[in-house]
């Protein structure tokens, strides 16, 4: 009796996600911010194709599988609250809870073990890379600064998991390009030190646990040594916004990789709502681009070449400029410096990002 009694409930158990999968006409939540799989065509069975068909088919079923997500935020919470285990090979787990971007996007991981370093090839290329850049616009009579944000890594190694903290290099890629840089007739911003000593004398968190991103506290402070490296101090009228501690309700994009979103939260550390600036979308097929305005800012225009590090820096400088244009690619394009023939132009890109440097330059 016992035998068949278990035999049921095992059974019960397989089939009702697939019952519930088939009754709710496959509609299941997506959290793992990719596009499904879409029900295969009859047509490749009457075409032979019942392989491929029945490969496509389990695809599809594997998306729409009702209890899928339920089971993958369960094995993410075992790993994350049990075993203290990353569920997803691209996210460690640091101390104290804290997340860690690992996967290559950029040379993440390698920039913080050293063992990516550049040539002295590369190193000479980048130099007459950038050199090409500022001279174009110093005859053009524009501004260039050029910034670099720290990775997560290099400002809060002490939440790193030992394993990865033990393998730390002793040289990286940004030692070796911002001696080049920092020897060059080019305005560059290299934010470590600076937020390094914000982090040791101030209580305030400058990146957020749960986030490969900074906040808007080292926005405002980026912002800081961008105006200050500037040879005209702009002029205008609006108020920058204050930075507000707010309450524990943002959602990491750590902790969505994890699929955890719903339960571990970061403290929103943002700059408050201001009215000084509007926001619109330019039309370009190629990239993202994104126009700021403000009447009462400085009257030069400023142009953006960028990467998502921009978002903690933009409120305080679209609250200055009459007209900023963020161009999501830190790539310098002189084709769009000629079509908005701007008065700034910085080039902002975050330290796993740097073989940009080698990038910069090569249309000209």
């Amino acid at each position: 009796m016992n035998k068949i009694l278990y035999t049921c409930i095992f059974i019960l158990i397989i089939t009702l996600p697939i019952l519930n999968t088939i009754l709710s006409e496959g509609k299941s939540v997506n959290i793992e911010n990719r596009v499904q799989n879409n029900i295969p065509s009859l047509t490749l069975i009457r075409n032979g194709k019942i392989g491929e068909y029945m490969r496509l088919m389990q695809d599809y079923f594997v998306d729409v599988y009702k209890w899928k997500d339920d089971l993958i935020y369960i094995n993410s919470l075992l790993d994350y609250r049990v075993f203290n285990i990353s569920s997803k090979d691209s996210v460690a787990i640091g101390k104290d809870g804290w997340l860690f971007y690992t996967a290559e996007d950029g040379v993440n991981m390698r920039d913080y073990y050293g063992n990516n370093l550049f040539s002295q090839a590369d190193l000479d290329k980048i130099a007459k890379n950038i050199e090409s850049i500022n001279k174009n616009l110093k005859k053009q009579n524009i501004e260039f600064i050029i910034m670099m944000a720290p990775n997560k890594h290099t400002l809060y190694e002490e939440y790193l998991p030992d394993r990865i903290y033990n393998k730390k290099g002793n040289e990286t890629r940004a030692d070796q390009y911002s001696e080049i840089l920092n020897s060059m007739d080019v305005k560059y911003i290299d934010l470590r030190d600076m937020l390094i000593k914000e982090k040791n004398n101030s209580d305030n968190l400058l990146y957020y646990p749960l986030d490969s991103h900074w906040n808007d506290f080292a926005g405002r402070l980026a912002y800081n040594e961008l105006i200050k490296n500037l040879d005209i101090k702009p002029e205008h009228k609006s108020r920058l916004p204050e930075v507000i501690i707010g309450e524990r309700n943002r959602t990491g994009d750590l902790g969505n990789i994890l699929f955890l979103s719903q339960i571990i939260k970061d403290v929103n550390m943002s700059a408050e709502t201001q009215n000084n600036y509007t926001k619109s979308e330019i039309n370009n097929k190629n990239i993202n681009q994104i126009k700021t305005t403000n009447p009462d800012g400085d009257t030069r225009k400023v142009l953006v070449f960028k990467d998502s590090f921009i978002g903690a820096i933009e409120p305080f400088l679209s609250s200055t400029f009459s007209e900023v244009i963020y161009n999501s690619s830190p790539i310098v394009d002189f084709d769009l410096i000629s079509k908005y023939n701007p008065d700034i132009v910085v080039l902002q890109f975050v330290e796993r990002y740097s073989n940009i440097l080698l990038q910069n330059g090569n249309k000209f």
